[in-house]
């Protein structure tokens, strides 16, 4: 049995005395479409939205994975679940497209309505080539960096890792934004997970022994993490109780910018308060 020709594959064009035939025009006309999606698919990397059930599944999956499995094994891990307003951090500092860590985490509230303390992780790399599971596996492997007994980083920086199985955090909200250039990649992808509580302690990530034995009295046990329905539900519950719009807190992505950024602007507002006073 011969294999099927591809699409475009036609044979050699027919001569001006052979009229095409409509089945020899609609393949042409098909060639020329798919040529024209292939094209347009190589240049449109569509990076997956924080809002993307699929996705969001995902990052949750990858993380209690991770958490679940850690070596030695933990004792008090607990098992995470979705935040928004996390994401939706991580979105509006992301949209910056500056590879350094968000000011607002170390301010109460300014991150997060509940969470007074809130880490991060960040990964950039080219947009074609992210996928949550490169990015969230790059930080894992800083693990080998890292050694528990002596809770210290061999050569290089876990401090992604740490973050990863810290065992008091147990929620995490994720967001990929593309940036035309950043840190000398063209058209790259700057994916950002925040996470709550963040690390507050320098001690090691967690408590090792048997999975699950140092629970809280209420938690369950769920894929070797300590699980607690009840306490996901008041965080929502306390959420949505917060008055969002407090002097403190930033309300729109446009409000959050980078270090740098609110200096220059300070420094602006001081030299046409000079200027207005030199006037009068």
């Amino acid at each position: 049995m011969k294999a099927a020709l591809p699409l475009c594959a036609v044979g050699a064009a027919p001569s001006s005395s052979q009229p095409l035939t409509l089945g020899a025009v609609l393949q042409l006309w098909l060639c020329e479409l798919w040529i024209l999606l292939m094209c347009s698919g190589l240049n449109a990397g569509v990076l997956p939205h924080e809002e993307n059930v699929d996705f969001i599944n995902e990052y949750i999956t990858l993380h209690n994975e991770i958490r679940g499995s850690v070596f030695p094994g933990g004792s008090n891990l607990r098992f995470m679940t979705w935040d928004v307003a996390l994401s939706r951090t991580a979105r509006a500092w992301g949209k910056k497209c500056v590879y350094q860590r968000n000011t607002h985490l170390d301010k109460d509230h300014e991150a997060h309505p509940v969470f007074t303390v809130v880490g991060e992780n960040m990964w950039v790399g080219p947009e074609e080539e992210f996928t949550a599971s490169i990015a969230i596996k790059s930080w894992h492997e800083e693990r080998k960096s890292y050694n528990f007994h002596n809770n210290t980083c061999v050569d290089d920086d876990c401090s992604h890792y740490i973050q990863l199985v810290w065992d008091n955090s147990f929620k995490v909200g994720c967001a990929v934004t593309p940036c035309k250039r950043l840190g000398g990649i063209l058209h790259a992808a700057l994916f950002i997970c925040n996470y709550a509580p963040g690390i507050i302690l320098a001690r090691r990530p967690y408590e090792a022994g048997p999975h699950c034995s140092q629970c809280a009295p209420r938690d369950k046990c769920t894929d070797f993490l300590c699980s607690d329905a009840d306490r996901d539900q008041a965080t929502y519950i306390l959420k949505e109780k917060k008055i969002l719009s407090e002097s403190k807190m930033f309300t729109t992505e446009e409000e959050m910018k980078p270090e740098e950024e609110e200096k220059e602007e300070t420094e602006i507002g001081e030299e046409t308060e000079i200027k207005t006073e030199e006037e009068d």
